[in-house]
């Protein structure tokens, strides 16, 4: 989110209440508007299924194929996303911009590639209809290049126009699956698997072209990026454990007494899974709270004790570490007592509200649980955050190894103790890192100067020897 930063400040710098709501709703729209529009988009689906009466077996399979595209498409991307983003930032910092055009096409090559290998045995061999199949895997395809091209977001400043984008390709799918569903009569199942499919590759294509008019030059270094991975190895692990230990409690309770198999293909628990997606809404403000405190906060005092390090005196490295850390530290403990306040809220209002919306019984019992798991989780990833910005790559790994081994452990007992204990897994699994994490930040802070003035001494010395 290196660009939002620049627009959020010119927004916060004015007072009022006004401009206050704008740079919210500005920050909303450029971290979450996407993902809002996806959420709706789905339910939308749900209910259309619904008013058609589509048989439940069908409506369960489209559920199936739709989770399994999303989730494994998005750890895939992330995984690759997280070295990706270094390179990127690098590249801008180095005034080598017309490198990112080549890495895009490198990196859209590279997923599509790791997704397609993978995905095909299974839709090979899945025992579905194969128009329905290679809508399925086409869908799959299409998500990992748009999860992709959201890590490019951070090198433009045009954040809306990423959301509009996912507002025009779902009004778009939309349209052109009225039209096979309405006048050329095709299967509604059909009708919106394509749809999807043209939705997101119709997203995609704005995207690129918006970053593609942003970066005209092309050096055709187009896998360089590559190279990151055996330098930058932690922080693709981190990224990989962070994103994998994200869902790994739910491929556990895939296989649980409550896990079911749709048409011998699709493995899955819908009220486990849909407690989780409840939950994951209820903590979604926290990105919001994060970036606009972060970026438009710690961000500059960040940049000013790197500028003491590299060439100020000894009076000014110690006043401007002494304002990082205490931004660094107001600033966390506001994202942790207000994000508190905002999930308790919520979890006692979607215990009452819930039910009216058909999401009663285990579903209920669950989501308090995950809620909270989801809150700790969030917290915890924001301090590893925090570990990149001082290129903690260890602590970094050491953080994310805790909270997915953690969860797998926690889950895997959790889940033969019984219903009432579903969904602690998770929830410790998170707590148990976030307070790993919370120490290794404070203990890395006591010795920064030593740290960022080695890693910037050992940047320098890589610098002469490439010239």
């Amino acid at each position: 989110m290196a660009g939002i930063g620049f627009e959020l400040k010119k927004v916060f710098r004015k007072s009022g209440f006004f401009n206050m709501f704008k740079g919210v709703l500005y920050a909303s729209a450029s971290t979450i508007g996407p993902i809002i529009l996806v959420i709706i988009g789905l339910l939308s689906i749900n209910v259309i299924m619904k008013y058609f009466n589509i048989p439940y077996f069908q409506r369960e399979v489209l559920s199936g194929a739709i989770l399994y595209a999303f989730v494994f498409s998005l750890i895939i991307a992330t995984s690759i996303g997280t070295v990706l983003s270094r390179y990127i930032s690098d590249k801008i910092f180095n005034e080598q911009e017309d490198d990112i055009v080549p890495s895009l096409y490198g990196s859209i090559t590279v997923v599509t590639c790791i997704t397609g290998i993978l995905g095909i045995p299974f839709y090979v061999f899945a025992n579905l209809n194969y128009i329905f199949s290679f809508g399925a895997y086409s869908l799959l395809m299409v998500l990992s290049i748009v999860f992709i091209l959201m890590h490019y977001v951070s090198a433009i400043k045009e954040y809306r126009k990423i959301t509009v984008a996912f507002f025009i390709g779902i009004l778009l799918g939309v349209f052109i699956g009225s039209i096979a569903f309405y006048v050329l009569k095709i299967d509604l199942i059909y009708v919106i698997i394509y749809s999807m499919t043209i939705c997101f590759l119709l997203t995609a294509i704005y995207m690129f072209y918006v970053i593609r008019s942003f970066f005209k030059k092309d050096s055709k270094n187009y896998f360089e990026f590559l190279t990151y991975f055996r330098e930058y190895k932690l922080i693709f692990i981190s990224g990989f454990f962070y994103i994998l230990g994200l869902y790994v409690h739910n491929f556990i309770f895939w296989f649980s007494p409550i896990g079911n198999v749709v048409a011998n293909t699709y493995i899955s628990s819908y009220t486990y899974d849909m407690a989780s997606f409840l939950a994951m809404l209820t903590n979604l403000s926290a990105t919001v709270i994060f970036v606009v405190k972060v970026e438009t906060n710690f961000h500059q005092k960040y940049q000013n004790y790197c500028y003491a390090i590299i060439g100020g005196s000894l009076s000014e490295i110690k006043m401007a570490k002494k304002d990082m850390s205490r931004v660094l530290n107001h600033e966390l403990f506001f994202i942790t007592e207000v994000q508190l306040i905002i999930t308790l809220t919520l979890i006692c209002a979607g215990i009452a509200l819930l039910p009216v919306f058909g999401f009663g019984g285990l579903i209920l019992d669950i989501y308090p649980i995950l809620a909270l798991g989801y809150y700790a989780v969030f917290m915890m990833y924001f301090l590893i955050v925090f570990l990149y910005y001082f290129d903690d790559q260890v602590g970094a790994v050491y953080v994310s190894s805790i909270f997915l081994i953690t969860t797998v452990l926690m889950t895997i007992i959790t889940v033969n103790m019984g219903v009432a204990f579903y969904g602690l897994g998770l929830l410790i699994g998170g707590i148990v890192a976030w307070i790993t994490g919370f120490f290794r930040l404070k203990t890395l802070l006591k010795n920064i100067d030593y740290h960022m003035f080695c890693n910037i001494k050992e940047v320098k010395e890589s610098e002469q020897k490439l010239c």
